[in-house]
């Protein structure tokens, strides 16, 4: 769900950061993100990718831990509504 930036120096979503993590890693956004494995999917036929997605962040708590973890502030989530998730 998280990869390390060396860039950045941080971790970085590796998809975008509201995706819902798997219950038996969720306790991780407050640990190693490393560990967070997010609920998503792909659908490929023949070696071809066809599409995907995943299932979003519907528990407040989830979507502010990860938020924070990714540097996002308090401010800017209040601002764009983030923590009303």
């Amino acid at each position: 769900m998280f990869e390390w930036s060396e860039e950045e120096g941080r971790y970085m979503s590796a998809h975008h950061p509201f995706t819902l993590p798997q219950a038996d890693t969720a306790h991780e956004l407050e640990g190693d993100l490393a560990k967070v494995r997010a609920i998503a999917y792909d659908i490929v036929l023949n070696g071809y990718e066809l599409g995907g997605g995943s299932l979003r962040i519907n528990q407040k708590k989830n979507c502010k831990n990860g938020c924070l973890r990714l540097s996002v502030s308090q401010k800017r989530m209040r601002q764009s509504n983030l923590v009303s998730c």
